[in-house]
């Protein structure tokens, strides 16, 4: 019974995904289940099925997240803008907006930056949670510390160290640099491939996880 009880206590902290490029309705709908089932603290999927899993979802606690310019980020602002208010239209509580990874790393006029504080204040403005994708496997340390501070005054509520797309998930170590790095008012994601590996993440500092589980790209 306390093992039960320990499980539905870390689910609270698992956004269970289901992104990879061939989900079906089928698998949205069996993914809706299983999450409120289970009492998964959020739901992450593609804009294509917010409208239908806010309907599906309706009286859960279970919060229900979208991507934005995913999974690199580097489309112009102006698509991002809509897909973000076309998100929140059909009444997503969360938003997972990948960082333009392209401005990030040749920006010399903060484009990045910019990006991220137009964002936050659509979304906030609408009470909707806006976490920041830094994808911390292209980055250097040096480079981790501009993606944080970028997303902290910018606005962010989270920084999430990855889209999935990279194989290879954060370490422990990496999860603590980026807690040690943002302030207290501002979480850490990071995600898994595996439900076994949520404990440990969340011990080394994130306040969520992001279950994939399926890979994203092909193996």
């Amino acid at each position: 019974m306390e093992r039960d009880k320990k499980k539905a206590d870390l689910n609270q902290f698992v956004e269970y995904s289901c992104l990879h490029p061939t989900v079906t309705e089928r698998e949205v709908m069996e993914t809706i289940e299983l999450v409120v089932e289970h009492n998964y603290g959020g739901i992450c999927l593609p804009p294509y099925w917010v409208k239908k899993a806010r309907r599906e979802l309706a009286g859960a606690d279970t919060k229900l997240i979208t991507v934005v310019g995913y999974p690199f980020g580097y489309s112009r602002s102006e698509p991002k803008r809509i897909e973000i208010e076309k998100a929140i239209d059909e009444g997503v509580d969360e938003l997972d907006i990948t960082m333009n990874f392209t401005a990030f790393k040749s920006d010399s006029t903060g484009w990045a930056k910019v990006e991220v504080a137009q964002f936050s204040k659509i979304a906030h403005v609408s009470n909707v949670f806006m976490k920041i994708i830094i994808e911390t496997a292209y980055l250097m340390p040096t480079e981790i510390q501009k993606a944080c501070k970028i997303s902290v005054d910018g606005g962010a509520d989270f920084v999430s160290l990855g889209t999935g797309l990279v194989h290879t998930v954060p370490d422990q170590s990496t999860v603590q640099y980026v807690r040690d790095l943002l302030p207290k008012t501002v979480g850490v994601k990071s995600y898994s491939f595996e439900l076994k590996a949520i404990e440990s993440i969340l011990e080394a500092g994130a306040e969520r996880v992001g279950f994939l589980s399926k890979s994203i790209v092909s193996p």
